[in-house]
C-alpha cells in the first residue's frame, strides 16, 4: 500500500535559499565525478550507490568505434539471409546462426567467409534454424530449442557431441569464464518467473549447476479471454523485468522502472546491489496517442480494451543491460524518443564509470567480447555484421 504525505505550500526564507541553490546546480548528473557510497552488510552482501560517474564526465571517456562491417556479396556462399545469434572467439573469428535456411556460418577476423559448420536437419551434428550460440575456448555450442538439445562443434566445424536437457529457450545469455553454458528450464511451479531458471552445462555435456530467475511482478497487459480466444499484449512502455548472466557466472537482474540492479550467485541469494542515477524521461502525449493508434491498428480486438491512460507518461529508467568480456556491465538508457541513446558503464565492483553514446539502439543479437562488440545489423535492407571496438 502506498502512503502519500501532502505537503502544504508554505515557504520560508531558508527554503527560498535552498531553492536558489538547487536552481544553480547543474542538471546533468554526469557533469562531475563523484565517489559512490559502498556498504557491506552482515552476510557479505555489498550495496553500491552511485551519485555520479567515477572515471569520466559526460561522454568524454570510452567510445564504441565502428571498426569494420562484414558484408558478404549477395548470392555468395557467405551471404546472410536472416542472422539471429552471433558469437566470436579470441582470435576474432565470427560465428553466425543464419536462417532461411538454417546454417552456422563463420568468418575470419578480416571479414572473409570461412565456411559452414554442421547443417540443417535432425541427425548428429544437425540443427534447426532457431536457437542460440555459445563459445567456450575453441568449442562452439549450439542451443536448439526445437529439438531439445545442445550440440558442440570444434571451431573448425567438426561435430563433437550432443546432449538433451533443454525445455525452454534462454536467449541473450552467455557462456561464463568457467565454460558453463546455460539453457532455460522450469525448476518448479508458480506465477511469472516463479520456478523458472537456467541449467548450466559444461561443454562436455555434463551438468554444472543451476540458476533461478528472481520472481517478478505480473506485467501490465491488455487481455481478452473468451471461450474461443485467449489474447494478450504487453502495454507499451511499461517497465519489464530483465535478467542476464555475466562472464563471472552471476545473474544480474532488475526492473526497468527502478535503477537498482541485483547480482546473485545462484538466483536466490544477493551478493551485490548496484544503484544508478535515475532520470525517467517524459513520453509526449502525441507519442502515447500514436502508439495507442498503432497498437489498435495491428490488433483490432484492442478497440474496446486499450486506453490511453494505461500507457505510462514516462519511459522506463533503462531499457536493457549486457555484460562485456571483462564483466563491465553496460546498461542501455533511453533518449527523448524512447530509443536507446547511451550506455551507463559499471565496473564489476558496481561503480559507475561513465556514459558512452550508443551507435546501435538494442543489445539483442549482439556479442560482447573483451574489447569488441559484434552486432547483427542491416545496410540497405541487407543483413550485415558490424564490429565495434571498445576504445578506452
Amino acid at each position: 500500500m502506498s502512503h502519500i504525505t501532502e505537503i502544504q505550500p508554505v515557504f520560508h526564507a531558508a527554503m527560498l535559499g535552498l531553492l536558489l541553490v538547487a536552481a544553480c546546480t547543474p542538471s546533468d548528473p554526469y557533469a562531475h565525478l563523484a565517489s559512490p557510497t559502498m556498504e557491506t552488510l552482515p552476510g557479505g552482501m555489498r550495496v553500491v550507490k552511485n551519485l555520479g560517474p567515477t572515471a569520466w564526465t559526460d561522454t568524454s571517456g570510452w567510445k564504441l568505434v565502428l571498426e569494420r562491417t562484414i558484408h558478404p556479396a549477395e548470392g555468395s556462399p557467405g551471404a546472410l539471409s536472416g542472422p539471429r545469434a552471433i558469437v566470436a572467439d579470441d582470435s576474432g573469428r565470427v560465428f553466425v546462426l543464419d536462417r532461411k535456411p538454417g546454417q552456422i556460418k563463420w568468418f575470419n577476423a578480416d571479414g572473409s567467409f570461412g565456411g559452414l559448420i554442421g547443417r540443417a536437419g535432425g541427425g548428429p551434428g544437425e540443427y534447426q534454424d532457431y536457437g542460440w550460440l555459445y563459445i567456450v575456448n575453441d568449442t562452439l555450442v549450439h542451443l536448439d530449442p526445437s529439438q531439445g538439445r545442445m550440440s558442440a562443434f570444434t571451431a573448425a566445424g567438426a561435430f563433437i557431441r550432443s546432449w538433451p536437457g533443454l525445455s525452454r529457450y534462454a536467449n541473450d545469455q552467455v557462456a561464463d569464464d568457467s565454460g558453463r553454458v546455460p539453457t532455460g528450464v522450469r525448476l518448479g511451479e508458480g506465477g511469472i518467473n516463479s520456478g523458472q531458471g537456467l541449467i548450466r552445462f559444461h561443454a562436455d555435456g555434463t551438468v554444472a549447476d543451476s540458476l533461478w530467475y528472481p520472481s517478478a511482478p505480473e506485467p501490465k497487459t491488455w487481455s481478452l479471454k473468451t471461450k474461443t480466444q485467449d489474447l494478450g499484449m504487453l502495454v507499451p512502455f511499461v517497465p519489464d523485468q530483465v535478467a542476464i548472466t555475466d562472464r563471472a557466472g552471476r545473474m544480474v537482474s532488475g526492473n526497468q522502472g527502478r535503477y537498482r540492479l541485483i547480482f546473485s550467485r545462484n538466483g536466490k541469494d544477493t551478493s551485490l546491489i548496484v544503484e544508478g542515477i535515475a532520470q525517467a524521461l517524459p513520453i509526449s502525449d502525441s507519442l502515447r496517442r500514436a502508439t495507442l493508434a498503432e497498437s489498435v491498428k495491428d490488433a483490432k480486438w484492442l478497440l474496446s480494451i486499450a486506453k490511453l491512460e494505461d500507457i505510462p507518461t514516462t519511459f522506463p529508467v533503462w531499457t536493457n543491460l549486457i555484460a562485456d568480456g571483462e564483466n563491465n556491465l553496460w546498461v542501455l538508457r533511453a533518449g527523448p524518443s524512447g530509443d536507446g541513446e547511451f550506455f551507463d558503464v559499471f565496473a564489476a565492483s558496481g561503480a559507475l564509470l561513465g556514459k558512452v553514446p550508443a551507435p546501435f539502439r538494442e543489445v539483442e543479437s549482439t556479442y560482447w567480447a573483451r574489447d569488441r562488440v559484434y552486432v547483427v545489423a542491416e545496410a540497405d535492407d541487407v543483413p550485415v555484421i558490424r564490429v565495434y571496438r571498445i576504445r578506452k
